[in-house]
Formats: C-alpha cells, sequence, structure tokens
C-alpha cells in the first residue's frame, strides 16, 4: 500500500467527483475521479527513484482499472512534474495524452532526441521522460493533444457518465506569448550539425505549464500547474487567463494552486474571477538544494484567502545539524556519500458526490491542513 489509513483504498462511488493530490517524493501527481471508474491524472511523481509511480500505486490500492483511465495531462516538462510518466502512459493504453502545444512540434522533437543524455543532478528537465512518452505515442500511433488557451478538450457529452452530469475539460494555457518565446529560446538551443550533443538545461521559467479547468456538472475544479506570472507582461502568466473572454467562465471551488503556493505563482485576481470564495485549496511543497516552497509568508498569504487550505506533507524549516570531524571520518570512511533524507510524501484525497455542495477532505501519510505545513 502506497499509504494507510481509515478507508484508504475505499474506492470513489460512480457518482462521486474525486480530486487526489499526492506528492512531494519527487514532484507531484494528482489523480481526478468524474465518474464511473473513469479518471484523468495530470503529472507523475514516484516516492522513490526505482519505485512503482504513485498515481500507478494509488489506483492499485483502490482496485482502478486502468483500461478506464480517459486522459493524462502533463502539465509541463520539469522533471519534478514527469517523473515516470513513461511508466503511466505505458499502463493506460487507452489514455489521451494532452500537453502544450509546443511539444507537438517539430523543433522540440529535434531538441529532444539531441540532449537526451542522461540528466546531471544539477540540470534537471524532463526530456529523458518525454522521450518515452513519444516513442510510446508513435508505437501507439496516437498523435499527442496540444493543449493551448481557451481549448476544451472534452466537451459535454464526450465522455456519457450514469451520474448523469456532464464532464467537460480545458486548458486554459500557455498563452501565445508564452508560446512564441518558448520557441525562440528552443530555436537557439538546438545544436548546430557540426556541434557536440548538448545536455538539456531546463528553463528557468515555467512558460509552457499548462493549467486545466474541469467541470462535472456544477462541480469546478482549477489545476493550476506551475504557471507563474511576470509582472508588467500582461500577455504572459496568469494575467493571460484573466484576460480571455474565451475561457470556461464558472469558478472553481476547488483550486491546485500554481507553483507550490510560491509568490511567482500567485495573482490576486484567481481568487475573485477564477475561483469561489474561500474555496478548497491544495499544494504539493517543493525543495531542491537549500530552496523550499512554500515559505512561510507564502503560507500566511493563501491563508488570508481561505481557510480551507492543505499541503500533502509538511516544510522542515530547520538547519541542518553540523557535525564533528570525528563524526565526518567516520561517515566517510562508511560511505561514498551522504544526503539528507528524501521528503515523506502524503496525499490529501478530496471528495464529492455530484449532488452535493461541499468537499470532504481526508489527509494520508504525511498530509496536513496548510497552517500546520511549517512546524
Amino acid at each position: 500500500m502506497l499509504f494507510s489509513g481509515t478507508d484508504y483504498d475505499l474506492a470513489p462511488a460512480k457518482d462521486e467527483v474525486e480530486v487526489t493530490i499526492i506528492g512531494p517524493g519527487y514532484g507531484e501527481a494528482i489523480c481526478i475521479h468524474i465518474g464511473d471508474g473513469r479518471w484523468i491524472l495530470v503529472d507523475s511523481c514516484r516516492p522513490q527513484a526505482t519505485d512503482l509511480p504513485c498515481a500507478l500505486a494509488y489506483l492499485a490500492d483502490i482496485g482502478a482499472d486502468l483500461s478506464l483511465v480517459a486522459g493524462v495531462v502533463i502539465s509541463h516538462w520539469d522533471d519534478d512534474h514527469v517523473r515516470g510518466l513513461g511508466d503511466v502512459i505505458e499502463a493506460c493504453p487507452d489514455a489521451r495524452v494532452i500537453a502544450s502545444n509546443a511539444f507537438k512540434k517539430d523543433e522540440f522533437h529535434v531538441y529532444a532526441a539531441a540532449h537526451k543524455n542522461p540528466l546531471t543532478a544539477k540540470v534537471r528537465a524532463g526530456v529523458k521522460e518525454l522521450r518515452r512518452v513519444f516513442e510510446l505515442l508513435g508505437e501507439r500511433r496516437t498523435p499527442l493533444t496540444g493543449g493551448y488557451p481557451d481549448r476544451q478538450i472534452w466537451a459535454p457529452g464526450s465522455i456519457p457518465l450514469s451520474h448523469g452530469a456532464d464532464f467537460s475539460l480545458w486548458t486554459l494555457s500557455p498563452s501565445d506569448a508564452e508560446y512564441e518565446n518558448f520557441l525562440t529560446w528552443l530555436s537557439e538551443e538546438i545544436p548546430e550539425i557540426t556541434e557536440t550533443r548538448r545536455v538539456s538545461v531546463p528553463r528557468l521559467r515555467n512558460d509552457l505549464s499548462t493549467v486545466v479547468l474541469l467541470s462535472v456538472g456544477d462541480i469546478v475544479v482549477l489545476l493550476g500547474g506551475d504557471l507563474e506570472e511576470h509582472r508588467g507582461k500582461p500577455e504572459f502568466g496568469w494575467s493571460a487567463i484573466l484576460s480571455s473572454t474565451g475561457r470556461h467562465q464558472s469558478k472553481a471551488s476547488l483550486f491546485k494552486i500554481a507553483h507550490h503556493g510560491s509568490l511567482t505563482g500567485h495573482h490576486d485576481d484567481i481568487w475573485t474571477k477564477l475561483l469561489e470564495s474561500e474555496p478548497v485549496a491544495v499544494l504539493a511543497p517543493w525543495k531542491l538544494g537549500g530552496g523550499q516552497l512554500p515559505k512561510k509568508s507564502d503560507v500566511e498569504r493563501i491563508l488570508a484567502l481561505t481557510p480551507h487550505a492543505h499541503s500533502t506533507a509538511t516544510v522542515h524549516t530547520r538547519a541542518a545539524k553540523l557535525r564533528d570531524s570525528i563524526v565526518k571520518r567516520e561517515i566517510k570512511a562508511t560511505t561514498k556519500s551522504f544526503r539528507s533524507a528524501a521528503q515523506i510524501p502524503g496525499m490529501v484525497r478530496f471528495r464529492r458526490n455530484v449532488s452535493a455542495s461541499a468537499w470532504s477532505t481526508e489527509h494520508f501519510g504525511a498530509a496536513v491542513p496548510l497552517a500546520r505545513a511549517h512546524g
């Protein structure tokens, strides 16, 4: 079992919507039940580098039928959101794969082929995983479904459900400006014919992050991915979404907070124009080296906007204890290297009957209310 706890392995009812977020492991994974055992999966993570991807482990624990996974969404190509994604797609043979329209460009495939060397610890980008995804789709002769602003991937009625509520799914980003900006960068990164093959260098900004809005009847969910706001650039980030008139206009009652709750993923108008008042909100923390999110100031900002916020794990802020020279020599004599233990993952599960007016919330593993995320 990935986790334990009362009713953990109890599958959702046919007329129940579920949104489950698992993390941090290495990254985060989201599993969404829309009814009748049908699922939408978003991104992927592993509890450890060699373990089964968390989404597959969870669905196995509750006895879900992977042939009923309708779609797999790749929010963006950062390594911490695609780890194990090839395994997920391979295990879900009938799933439609959705990602930024930029991944359909020949230039990106040339880039991925030229940068498929193993990544170093300091250079993280999900090129290797995406290469495997492309190969799987090629074997299936199934095209990637491109996401872009205001695109309705599934229209109401396209997936009939016994509970009678219509399901729809929209992609709201990346904006046209983000798309063009990425292609410009991509053309600069593709090596010349005589040039030595490179190691993939990640983008410093999440300019290809795909924000997803889905609805089941009156239930609306907004998944913020890692989309960041760029002050003074209304054609980028959340500003571009907020200014759009072509998107689904209903407000969401549940929000997967963008970019691990960071200030760069925040825009005041998200909370007034895209979300219901005091929505249910959730995030998965992020930690790499000395950096970690959310910060205490992020937690305070989010809790001022909604008291119904949750985190899949705590964020440890205590500095590592200094080791004296004798201890260091003993460690060096018995092992090649040492590093901090991986952050313990957790899971927050939200469920709501299609005829109900409120979400139920369950915590598993290291998950906590956001107010307790910084211990």
